[in-house]
Order: structure tokens, then C-alpha cells, then sequence
């Protein structure tokens, strides 16, 4: 099967190609460690697709956004409801927000145009992302679970 229709099968709608293999790469290296199967390719080969599915559902339910400080992001995450953001940037926090679930490490959020960069002061120990013009998406790594995610204008 391949890439792109694996993708479409899943529902996936990104933008970037780097960013898809990314994405792609770090969710199969989950799948497998979480299902202790063989790396890439026999995974496809050894399982109907229906059950891969249901193993990255899975996966994205137990190892997502820990915690939220923004009560309007987590709506926003959990429902999709655009109550509590700016509305016009909700298709750029979607893929922010599926980014930051695959992501193990802060570097993994370092996409083209993503301008991440880590806080000083008050908020040490934390990364921020660009959203559009002053706005951003703070966060916050414990282990490999992303915590307290901030959607801030910073100004």
C-alpha cells in the first residue's frame, strides 16, 4: 500500500511533504514498538489495514497532550470546537496539534515555518511555535509526553 493512500485511508491532510515523512516515520516507529512487531516494510504485509488502523488510534489516545493550560485549545483539540481560538487559526493549530502528538522531543516541532524556539525566565524549560503574527503555542516536554500546551498573544 502505498504512502498516499495509506494517508487518505487514514484521514491524514498535511501540507508538507517533510513534515508528513516526519510524522509518518515517528508514528510507524511507535506502531511498532507498542505492537513489538518488526520495523517497516513486513508491518503492512503482516496485518490487514483495518487493525493498523485501529493500533495508531490507539497509540494517538494514549500518548498524546498530557495537559492543556488554555481551556479553549483543549475544546478545540477534544472537539473541535473553534469557541475559545481565533478562528482563522484553527486549520494551522490542527497541524500544529497533530504534530506535537507524534513529536518526542522538542526538535521534532522544527518544521519549515514553525519558528520554534525555546522560552526564557518565567517559562524555562518550555517551546513555543509560531501560530500567525503575535500568537503562538507554548509547550512543554515530560519524557516524551508534551505538557502544558498555551495557545498565547504574546504582546
Amino acid at each position: 500500500m502505498s504512502l498516499s493512500r495509506l494517508l487518505k485511508y487514514l484521514g491524514g491532510h498535511l501540507k508538507s511533504l517533510k513534515f508528513l515523512k516526519l510524522q509518518f516515520n515517528v508514528a510507524l516507529k511507535r506502531l511498532a514498538s507498542a505492537v513489538q512487531l518488526r520495523p517497516w516494510p513486513p508491518l503492512f504485509c503482516q496485518f490487514p489495514i483495518e487493525l493498523l488502523t485501529n493500533r495508531i488510534v490507539y497509540l494517538y489516545t494514549t500518548r498524546v497532550i498530557k495537559r492543556y493550560r488554555h481551556k479553549g485549545l483543549k475544546r478545540f483539540a477534544e472537539s473541535g470546537s473553534r469557541a475559545g481560538i481565533q478562528p482563522k487559526h484553527a486549520d494551522r493549530l490542527r497541524r500544529l496539534l497533530t504534530a506535537l502528538d507524534v513529536a518526542s522531543v522538542p526538535q521534532d516541532m522544527d518544521a519549515p515555518g514553525n519558528k520554534l524556539h525555546p522560552l526564557e525566565g518565567d517559562l524555562a524549560h518550555h517551546w513555543a511555535v509560531s501560530v500567525s503574527g503575535n500568537w503562538r503555542l507554548t509547550f512543554s516536554f515530560d519524557g516524551e509526553d508534551v505538557i502544558f500546551v498555551d495557545y498565547q498573544d504574546y504582546h
